[in-house]
Parts: structure tokens; C-alpha cells; sequence
């Protein structure tokens, strides 16, 4: 328990009621998906990408994000907007089969209150009475939470002009935007480019026009081409290419719409793209340990899951399957019901669309394959090449692409590894949403920051690194320290003044209590004008002799409330409540 409640009181109803307007927000979303566009696509300076780039200089560009499993197109999309993981919303493949009921189909192709479990940031957009748009995004099949949508529907192998709302098509021809031939074109490897150009001009009316809050479009040439040619192939830059300038068709109807200034862009995608060219078969595993007709195996890209009819009778057998399996050159891994769900993906028993109990996964250039025709399980050619995705989502070969620009973004920016499950979230940030079943997290370290918060981020990280020298700069002859709850221990509240005190006082702390870490973890954050308020859960390592316990070291855990004041780049008053009632109460019960 703080003493000085009444203080903490103060610090924090005095932020609350100012942060809410403390950053800034855009009023539109603009969501682009470019299937298939990998991160490491994105280092290629020869590619010719003109609008992202611009993007990129203006905004944040990720070394790269993290899909789901499988790293296929419908369950990432899906994440994209839910903020869950497949497992959660349901969307387990693209084209899938019910074991239990032999039903066969194509996930996008159901309505959408039968595809996904959760809701997405277009229910919450409408519930907030926002204008919502998506043009050929997966899984939105008579969504009543779009006002004005293309969705992805397939009618064999094609898209599906039935599944759109017939007077909005007719609206666009009518506008004079040639939808049809979208839909012509939609298998025309030469006119890929150009119907994926289409559908932008689609939206780009609809910006206009209607000035959707929320604004979520499909680009599907980047995909379609690289699974023919392969990534490094020169049609399928081209395509690359043909993406960005559906993205500049967007661009430029924002800035026409006179909402350049109001507008954030987000650049995703939902995996990379490999090229494998070699397989290992795994069928005479099973056939000597007398397995070959006691389970069904399933291939789907690099997995090869694996469906037994008698667990408790063919455990043993399987094991020495996958022990053997694992010393094959070409197989990496054994996926287990527990990995199923550190993966974000349904167990066997829980999802009627999941193959098997397990799975075999092969290395990121091999297949593994179940081929009774042969008894060799020697890594082989495939007879024919594989350019495509699927493979487990912590691969770099698989990760997607990300960029986000505009308001409420930093600018000039690149940020380390990001997740797809975050993207949702970030929006619903952004927009004011409410997404209280997400569980991805804002992605804060895209987010515009003041100079204020980034001078006291460098003060803490400093204190954090017993960086006293470089904390030191950041200080002034004025600055003040204190932490009244030393009254705890019936000691005088320390209120220093001037940078050497501050440090001295810092680093002789550190030294006299043997502390080798301090690591903070902030749970919330506000900020007004030149002050930001930290809730944060602190992690500490130090000496047990310094508190009498017979250990090398201890380890406190605890909440502390940091007051930062920033002016002209220096930090002019920290103050800091800590719960040391905890601390002690750890520090007694590990004598």
C-alpha cells in the first residue's frame, strides 16, 4: 500500500481526463492486401514500387510480420481483421473437408455468420455507425456489416459476379467503372494486373463518393502469377508492380477526396512465397511398422497429418514413425496436439476440418509425400515444381510484407518483426473501435510518438541499462527527483535537485543493493503536453546479502507510477510512487 495516495491520486485522474485527445486519429482506414507480397520483396531495391515506397518514406515499414498456420490465404485474412488466430475464428484452410460429414467446399464461399465465430473490425466499425467497404475480401459473403461490397466469392474456379449486390455493380457500371470485366478477367494471367486495377477503381469510387470510415480491398495478382512462375521471376515483378499501382489508384482518390490529412493506410499481406523442388516419401515408414492401413495420411503443402483410427492401440507404432521420420533428410519437425495450439490451430477433436491428429512437417525446400509406389525414403526430385505458401508461419520465407502510413503513424520509420494478429487490434486503436475479443495488441511501436515520450522512453531505457553517462544528457542543473513512498521504511522522501544528485544517487543505489536488472514493463501510458504518466510492472535482480537473505540473488516483482515532465528535450521533474509494501512482503518470505 502507497502512503501517498492521495498524490498518486492526483497524477492519475489529471491524465485520464486530458490523454483521450493526447494522439492523434485518423477518421479513414484504408486496408490493402497484397496476397502473397513477401517481406523480403520488399529489400529488392530494383523492384519498381513507386506508391508504397512513398509510403514507406512517409510512414513505418516492418522488416517483416508473422502469418498464421496454416500461411494460406483465408485463415491469414481472416486474422488480419478478427485479431485472433484460426483457431478462434474458424477459418481453418482455404478449401477444406468435413471428415465427419464428406462436405467438400471453399470457406469464403459460406456466408460470412457461418465462416467466422468472431466479430471483426467491421462489426465494430458499424456498430459505431461507421460507413464500412470491402472489395474482394475473403470471408465477407453476405456480411451485413459492409455497406458496399465485392466479396470473394468463387463460382468454380472463378469469381462469382452473383454473390455482389446487384444494383451496387449496376451503380459502378454506371459510374463507368468496367466491373465486368473484373470478373472476365479474373483467370487472364496477361489481364491480371489489370482487373486487380479494376477492382481499385471500384474503390476508389467509393472513397469518393461515399468516404467509407473503413476501406478493406484483395489484390490478387501478386499471388496468382508468383504460384505459376515463382517469386523470382520477371512476370512476377511485373505483378508486383501491377499491385502498387493499384495502390496508387487508392492514393490518389484519398488526396482527390480531399482526406490525405485524415487518412491512414495499412499495406499487408498473408505470406510469402517459396519454391520447393524436392520431396521425401514417408509411406514405408508406416508400412514397416505395420501402420500402412491403420491410418489415413493427408498432404496439404509441407504437412503431412497424419489420422489414426485407435490412438491407444497405435501410439507406440507412431512414435517410431516420427522418430525415424525426424532423422530423414528433408523433415524438420513433428506436430503434436499441444504444437496444433501453440500454432494458433485447432486440435484433431476440436475441428471437424483438421486431417489429423498429427502432423509431419517437411523443411522449407522438401515436401513430404506418401507415395506407396515406392519403398525409398530417400529425399527426391518432385516430378514437378512447387511455387506457393503453407508452410509453419515462424519461417522467414513466409513472412508477409507490412507498411502503414498517415495519420497517427511515425513517419520515416523501420520496425523490427510484426504480427498479422495485431493488425485488427491497431485499427480498432486508430478508429476508436471497441475489439474486446481480440487478442493480438496494438502494435504501439508504429504508432506517432511526441518528442516528449521519446525523450522519457530514452530516460527509462537509460536507468534500465545503468547507461549513467548518456542518462546524464538528458538531465539539467534544474532537474528534480523524488520518490515520496520511501516513507515506508521511516525514511525522509527523496527529493533531489540537479543532474549529478539524480545520477549519483542512481548509480550508488544500484551499487550499494548489488542490483544487476531492472526491467520495466509498461502497462498503460498517458500523455499531456509535456508530461507522460507510466503504470508499469517492474522486474529487479539484486543482491540477497544486501536484504539479509542467504541467496546470490533475489528476484522482486512490483507496480511503480513514474511521472515524467518533459522541457526542451530534458526531462525536468521524475517522481515516482512504488509499491515497496510488496517488495518487502517478497523479500520476507525468501529469508
Amino acid at each position: 500500500m502507497l502512503k501517498s495516495d492521495a498524490v498518486r491520486r492526483y497524477f492519475i485522474l489529471s491524465f485520464l481526463a486530458v490523454a483521450a485527445g493526447a494522439w492523434a486519429q485518423p477518421e479513414h482506414v484504408v486496408l490493402i492486401s497484397i496476397d502473397g507480397l513477401a517481406a523480403y520483396q520488399l529489400d529488392d531495391r530494383e523492384l519498381v514500387l513507386p506508391n508504397i515506397r512513398k509510403l514507406i518514406e512517409t510512414g513505418v515499414w516492418a522488416e517483416s510480420s508473422e502469418t498464421v498456420y496454416p500461411s494460406v490465404t483465408h485463415p491469414s485474412h481472416t486474422t488480419l481483421v478478427t485479431g485472433v488466430m484460426p483457431r478462434v475464428h474458424g477459418v481453418v484452410g482455404n478449401r477444406v473437408v468435413n471428415r465427419e460429414t464428406g462436405e467438400r467446399f471453399h470457406f469464403t464461399n459460406k456466408p460470412h455468420t457461418e465462416s467466422v465465430r468472431v466479430p471483426t473490425i467491421f462489426d465494430a466499425a458499424k456498430q459505431k455507425g461507421l460507413i464500412t467497404a470491402a472489395f474482394y475480401w475473403p470471408e465477407n459473403y453476405q456480411d451485413p456489416s459492409i455497406d458496399y461490397n465485392i466479396p470473394e466469392v468463387f463460382d468454380g474456379d472463378t469469381a462469382d459476379p452473383k454473390a455482389a449486390d446487384p444494383a451496387f455493380l449496376e451503380e459502378l457500371r454506371k459510374a463507368g467503372i468496367p466491373i465486368d470485366l473484373f470478373y472476365a478477367w479474373y483467370l487472364d494471367r496477361n489481364r491480371k494486373g489489370a482487373a486487380d486495377a479494376i477492382l481499385a477503381d471500384a474503390a476508389a469510387y467509393v472513397l469518393l463518393r461515399y468516404r467509407p470510415q473503413l476501406l478493406a480491398i484483395h489484390l490478387l495478382v501478386t499471388d496468382e502469377i508468383q504460384h505459376v512462375y515463382g517469386p523470382d521471376h520477371y512476370r512476377s515483378k511485373e505483378a508486383i508492380t501491377a499491385a502498387d499501382n493499384a495502390v496508387g489508384i487508392l492514393m490518389r482518390a484519398v488526396d482527390e477526396a480531399g482526406l490525405a490529412d485524415k487518412t491512414t493506410f495499412f499495406i499487408v499481406s498473408d505470406h510469402g512465397f517459396h519454391t520447393v523442388r524436392h520431396e521425401v516419401n514417408l509411406h514405408p515408414l508406416f508400412e514397416r511398422n505395420g501402420l500402412a492401413d491403420r491410418v489415413r495420411l493427408t498432404r496439404s503443402g509441407w504437412s503431412l497429418y497424419v489420422e489414426a483410427a485407435d490412438l491407444t492401440r497405435d501410439e507406440a507404432a507412431l512414435e517410431r514413425v516420427f522418430e525415424e521420420a525426424l532423422s530423414l533428410r528433408g523433415v524438420a519437425r513433428i506436430l503434436r496436439p499441444q504444437d496444433f495450439h501453440d500454432l494458433g490451430f485447432p486440435r484433431y477433436e476440436e475441428d471437424p476440418h483438421v486431417q489429423g491428429q498429427y502432423a509431419i512437417v517437411g523443411d522449407i525446400d522438401t515436401f513430404p509425400v506418401a507415395d506407396a509406389e515406392s519403398s525409398s525414403t530417400h529425399r527426391r526430385p518432385r516430378a514437378t515444381v512447387y511455387h506457393g505458401h503453407g508452410y509453419l508461419p515462424s519461417h522467414p520465407r513466409m513472412y508477409p510484407a507490412f507498411v502503414a502510413s498517415g495519420v497517427g503513424i511515425a513517419r520515416g520509420q523501420r520496425v523490427g518483426h510484426v504480427r498479422n494478429l495485431d493488425v485488427a487490434p491497431t485499427i480498432a486503436h486508430l478508429l476508436g473501435l471497441d475489439l474486446p475479443t481480440a487478442t493480438g495488441v496494438v502494435m504501439t511501436e508504429i504508432l506517432q510518438t511526441s518528442e516528449v515520450e521519446d525523450v522519457a522512453t530514452a530516460y527509462l531505457r537509460r536507468i534500465q541499462n545503468q547507461d549513467w553517462e548518456h542518462m546524464a544528457e538528458l538531465l539539467d542543473e534544474t532537474s528534480v527527483y523524488q520518490d515520496f513512498t520511501m516513507e515506508y521504511f521511516d525514511r525522509d522522501a527523496i527529493d533531489l535537485v540537479g543532474m549529478e544528485a539524480i545520477v549519483d544517487f542512481w548509480r550508488t543505489s544500484w551499487e550499494d543493493s548489488g542490483t544487476s536488472e531492472i526491467r520495466y514493463v509498461v502497462d498503460e501510458k498517458f500523455v499531456a503536453g509535456p508530461a507522460v504518466l507510466y503504470i508499469m510492472s517492474m522486474n529487479v535482480r539484486m543482491s540477497g546479502a544486501y536484504w539479509n537473505v542467504d541467496k546470490p540473488e533475489i528476484q522482486l516483482r512490483g507496480r511503480l507510477i513514474t511521472f515524467l515532465r518533459v522541457e526542451n528535450a530534458k526531462i525536468t521533474h521524475h517522481i515516482d510512487f512504488t509499491d515497496y509494501a510488496s517488495a518487502m512482503a517478497q523479500i520476507e518470505s525468501q529469508r
